[in-house]
């Protein structure tokens, strides 16, 4: 295959996985309370316990969302590296234990968000495919919802379609002007290191910050630059769409590392 037709199919690949993301962006932030939507893809490894690897979201009545990831070490305990991909689900904020099994084993964690941050979880989701279970494409990816009155479960298709007007309006914000010092040393130093940074650096360099505050920016400034990035796969400028993705794989390792933090001071408080 030629330098051209592999351009292609990563900018293919790359929208795919964009359109996937936005659609889940879309379901989380209008997923009715009470209901949820699992995502599962095809079995990496042979499993004793027949599961493959999901995440789950679910929403509450307190307009909370709590997803619930496979962990790999536990969904298959004899397959080789599990530990490392372990470890990669933990710095993707999948923390707290989750409930038992029939059998009474723990086979997954979860971690809780509120609704305004459904941009993150659904990113944080595809990520997690992407990156732990090294899923090549969403088409290998299958989507359920299911309702709380049981009447309306079924598949969701988050592979096809436009993006609604909201969310494409959201996606292609332009990036805010005045960032703060503290984001951009954050992102100076995830940039540097190739991933996001411990909780300690971040309570460092943004001393007396509100983080929830500077998380919420973060999300911005990553969704800004993840639709430039859409934007220039779809006009066929893979040069700047490569430019764009990675920032916005920067600024989502800012908003992993600042989201970590706020966890780790919580359960410092509690």
């Amino acid at each position: 295959m030629n330098a051209l037709q592999n351009g292609h199919f990563d900018s293919t690949t790359a929208l795919a996985w964009a359109t996937f993301t936005s659609n889940l962006h879309a379901c989380l932030r209008s997923l009715p309370s009470q209901d949820y939507i699992t995502v599962t893809a095809a079995q990496a490894s042979p499993g004793e316990r027949g599961l493959r690897p999901y995440i789950d979201v679910a929403s509450t009545d307190t307009g909370v969302l709590v997803s619930v990831a496979a962990v790999p070490s536990l969904l298959y305990p004899h397959a080789p590296d599990t530990a490392v991909m372990d470890v990669r689900l933990a710095e993707f904020g999948w923390l707290n234990l989750g409930k038992p099994v029939a059998d009474g084993s723990i086979i997954d964690l979860t971690r809780t968000d509120v609704r305004t941050d459904a941009a993150l979880v659904a990113e944080l989701i595809t990520s997690a495919f992407r990156e732990i279970w090294n899923v090549p494409h969403p088409s290998f990816l299958s989507a359920w919802g299911v309702a709380a009155d049981g009447l309306s479960s079924g598949p969701v298709d988050l592979q096809r379609g436009l993006l609604p007007q909201s969310t494409a309006t959201e996606d292609s914000s332009e990036t805010p002007p005045n960032v703060p010092a503290e984001l951009r040393s954050l992102q100076a130093l995830c940039q540097l290191v190739g991933r996001r940074v411990d909780a300690h650096t971040v309570t460092s360099v943004c001393i007396d910050s509100d983080l929830d505050d500077l998380k919420a920016r973060a999300v911005t400034l990553h969704r800004s630059a993840a639709g430039r990035a859409r934007r220039s796969v779809g006009s066929g400028r893979d040069d700047s769409a490569a430019v764009w993705s990675n920032l916005a794989r920067t600024w989502l390792s800012v908003v992993r590392s600042i989201d970590a933090a706020l966890h780790a001071t919580r359960h410092a408080c509690s």
